[in-house]
């Protein structure tokens, strides 16, 4: 007979958290093998009793946070920079390079 796995509250489970997390970046099919290692990782310390969480999370957290934060490194890549206006300062700016190019002055 295999290995019952633990009971716990819903709020206290990684595996659900990671899984809303990981579809709201929407990672691509580049990124799957990391994705399946967080979520293994998760599920494998869900399915611990509290003492083989408390003993293993030292070994396990490390790991598990290293594929998130390149998840997450790879996720702000992908986002493309919001064009905004340029602001008044932006304009005088500009303005000022055009008259002193104008006027044959350089800084």
């Amino acid at each position: 007979m295999g290995r019952v796995p633990a009971l716990h509250a819903a709020d206290e489970l990684l595996k659900p958290a990671l899984d809303r997390a990981i579809a709201a970046t929407e990672p691509p099919d580049a990124d799957a093998p990391l994705v399946a290692l967080a979520m293994t990782l998760a599920g494998t310390l869900d399915r611990m009793s509290r003492a083989e969480r408390r003993a293993m999370l030292g070994q396990t957290a490390p790991q598990l946070l290293r594929v998130l934060v390149e998840l997450d490194r790879r996720a702000a890549r992908r986002v493309k920079p919001v064009k905004r206006p340029p602001s008044r300062l932006d304009e005088m700016r500009s303005a000022r390079a055009a008259s002193d190019a104008r006027r044959g002055w350089r800084m």
